[in-house]
């Protein structure tokens, strides 16, 4: 019968020992919410390079079917960008039949012989995308030629204005492009950059430290 009593006692838990659980409980529990928290960032900050990628590949292939440049604006510092066509008067000419643009009065027009108007990139014109929560845009660099700096006077970005949307990207009906590098960040710092040739028109996902001073 003693035996027995002992046998009973030692099959319960003491208050001491579930404090002690709960104790464990809590600092597994403090270490992985953080740690996952910090891994849905950093996917996050993944999917987004990857969609501007993607977006930006289906903008070449757009550009190069209707003869109609697409343009890409990126807002330093913030969580979106701009993406639309754009069409100079010089473009206008080459234009496929119902291509559109904006002329300078802000208003979408279809482009036809006896519509010749220049467009303007205002950044609240076209589709707006909206980056997740926690990704940044951190930079978006592009070398200027003769096309994005007509771009940039059409926009009104010429005389070095002060702007927090980025200089105009653009992708010609050629499959050329701005040469131009965009670098995305999350709140713990980690950045994924889009790397665009122009030459080529092709974008890629690149580590910024394995890009050289001369391949931007």
């Amino acid at each position: 019968m003693p035996n027995q009593m002992i046998e009973r006692s030692r099959a319960g838990f003491t208050l001491l020992e579930l404090v002690l659980v709960l104790a464990i409980l809590a600092a597994a529990l403090a270490v992985a919410v953080p740690t996952y928290d910090s891994m849905i960032v950093e996917r996050r900050l993944q999917e987004s390079a990857e969609g501007i990628e993607l977006k930006m590949q289906g903008s070449r292939v757009e550009a190069m079917r209707t003869g109609q440049a697409q343009v890409f604006r990126f807002e330093i510092g913030g969580r979106q960008y701009v993406s639309d066509a754009w069409l100079s008067q010089e473009d206008s000419l080459n234009a496929a039949a119902g291509a559109t643009q904006v002329d300078l009065s802000g208003q979408r027009v279809e482009i036809g012989s006896s519509n010749p108007y220049a467009s303007t990139l205002a950044p609240t014109s076209g589709t707006t995308i909206q980056l997740p929560e926690g990704v940044t845009i951190a930079s978006a660099q592009s070398v200027r030629d003769s096309r994005a700096a007509l771009a940039e006077q059409e926009a009104g970005m010429a005389g070095g204005a002060t702007t927090t949307w980025s200089t105009p990207i653009l992708f010609y009906a050629d499959g050329t492009s701005t040469t131009a590098i965009i670098v995305l960040q999350d709140t713990r710092g980690r950045r994924r950059s889009i790397q665009l040739r122009g030459l080529t028109g092709q974008c890629r996902l690149v580590d910024l430290a394995s890009v050289g001073a001369g391949e931007l």
